[in-house]
Parts: structure tokens; C-alpha cells; sequence
């Protein structure tokens, strides 16, 4: 059986941000699944609000079936939507025949696991309302206490300004207490959770790691069983 393939969309339009995940994605990955990246060109350059997501939402439907109507490609096994917010998730899951992944999904399903409470960080200023809108559609709302926004300073692209920056945010964060688990949760802390140590008794888990390695369960699972053609 050949290599199953992951679709991985970045849900904005920045090609460095798409770079960077397909990069990690592909280490992590290696010869279990083959990885295409997708950037979003119609989307915001920053999904950051509702408004930006439901124009990134829009952009994501086209680009993605767009894609798979070609023939000369290699047909994906599943799709994993890279951005924390999850814009078009569902418009996909309905119009596609294959798995669709989800960050906010799939790290707090992996987050249940492994702690009774969670707490969340994530990378836009105006995420936390949406991100508590999607909990409340999975039914996930009693076990996360907080959603908080990074500072700026977090999201830099300066390891020498992130770095100090999201592990004081870390530490504030457990410092409040009530979480065993805590997501970091965004498209630019791609690989970032793992450069940190979380405070002892705290499971740290990144939220683009979350959702790749169950892309990967998933499409392992179509390749074997297969999936209806459109």
C-alpha cells in the first residue's frame, strides 16, 4: 500500500507560515505519510477575527475543491485545516469525501485525554470569544477554564523576542492555577511548545501537533478502508 497523503492547508495567505508548517509536518511525518502544502492566496494574510474567517472560509471551500477536481494530482486522504479558528471546517466536512481536521478539534480531544482541565493560549486578540463558540458546538465547554490571548511579543518571528515572551505567558497562565493541560493554540506556535518546559504536573500540547498526528490516523484509516469518489 502506497503512502497515505495529507492536504495541509494554511488557512491564511502567507507562504512563510505554510513553509513552516509543511517543514515541521514532514519531519515529524517522515516516511508514514506524504505531506501538500496548501496556501490560501484569496484568504486574509492574518485570520485574526469573524470577519476574517468568514472570508478565509469562503477562500478555503474554492481552493480546496478546486484542488480536488484536478486529475493530475495525487488524490488526498485526508485534510488537515491548519488555523486554530476552523474556518470553513464543516462547509468541508460536507462537501468533500475524505477526513477533515480540525486544530481547536482535535487538541482539545487529545487534551482530554491526558489531564480534567484545560487551559488554552492562542495567537489573535479576538480568538478567545470564537474559540469558546466552537467548544460550545463540540460540547467541550466544561472541561477548558480559560482562553487566553497571547501578547504580541509572543508571536514574534524573533526566537529572541517569542522565546521570552511565550514562556512568561506559559508560566502566568499555570500560575492561575486550575488546568493539568494547557494548548497552545495557533497557526504561527507551530512547533513552538516543544522549545519550552511547562511547569511540573502540566501537559503542554501544541495544537498543530495534536491535529497532524490524528490527520495521520485518519488517513491511514481512508487509504486502508477507502472512501467513496465524488
Amino acid at each position: 500500500m502506497t503512502r497515505p497523503m495529507i492536504l495541509l492547508v494554511n488557512g491564511n495567505s502567507r507562504e512563510d507560515l505554510t513553509a513552516r508548517m509543511a517543514a515541521l509536518a514532514r519531519e515529524k511525518l517522515g516516511d508514514m505519510a506524504e505531506v501538500e502544502p496548501m496556501t490560501i492566496a484569496a484568504a486574509p494574510r492574518f485570520v485574526s477575527n469573524r470577519l476574517e474567517a468568514a472570508k478565509a472560509a469562503s477562500a478555503i471551500l474554492d481552493a480546496v475543491q478546486d484542488r480536488l477536481k484536478r486529475r493530475d494530482a495525487p488524490r488526498p486522504d485526508a485534510v488537515m485545516l491548519a488555523c486554530f479558528g476552523e474556518p470553513g471546517l464543516w462547509a468541508l466536512r460536507s462537501s468533500i469525501p475524505m477526513p477533515v481536521t480540525g486544530m481547536v478539534e482535535a487538541s482539545v480531544a487529545a487534551a482530554m485525554q491526558l489531564g480534567r482541565r484545560i487551559a488554552i493560549l492562542t495567537s489573535g486578540r479576538n480568538w478567545p470569544p470564537q474559540i469558546e463558540d466552537l467548544l460550545c458546538l463540540y460540547g467541550h465547554s466544561a472541561r477548558v477554564v480559560r482562553i487566553t490571548a497571547l501578547p504580541d511579543e509572543a508571536l514574534s518571528e524573533d526566537h529572541a523576542i517569542w522565546h521570552p515572551a511565550l514562556s512568561d505567558a506559559v508560566a502566568q497562565d499555570m500560575a492561575l492555577g486550575g488546568a493539568e493541560v494547557l494548548i497552545l493554540g495557533g497557526g504561527p506556535l507551530t512547533g513552538r511548545a516543544e522549545t519550552l518546559t511547562p511547569p511540573p504536573g502540566i501537559t503542554l500540547i501544541d495544537a498543530f501537533n495534536a491535529t497532524l498526528w490524528q490527520s495521520l490516523a485518519l488517513a491511514q484509516m481512508t487509504k486502508s478502508t477507502g472512501t467513496p469518489q465524488p
